[in-house]
């Protein structure tokens, strides 16, 4: 990621979206998923796309 947030626990909700990448989600989804404590959090992901 260009720029990471110092920080998400302002946040109750993220809404994770992107397009789809040969059937996946891009890598840069895995890297926010990972860097990141979303316990607590509540996360809507994007409707896979058909």
């Amino acid at each position: 990621m260009a720029s990471s947030l110092a920080s998400i626990d302002q946040y109750d909700t993220v809404l994770l979206a992107s397009g789809s990448w040969n059937v996946r989600a891009p890598m840069i989804m895995t890297t926010f998923t990972e860097r990141y404590d979303l316990a607590g959090i509540t996360i809507h992901p994007s409707p896979p796309t058909p």
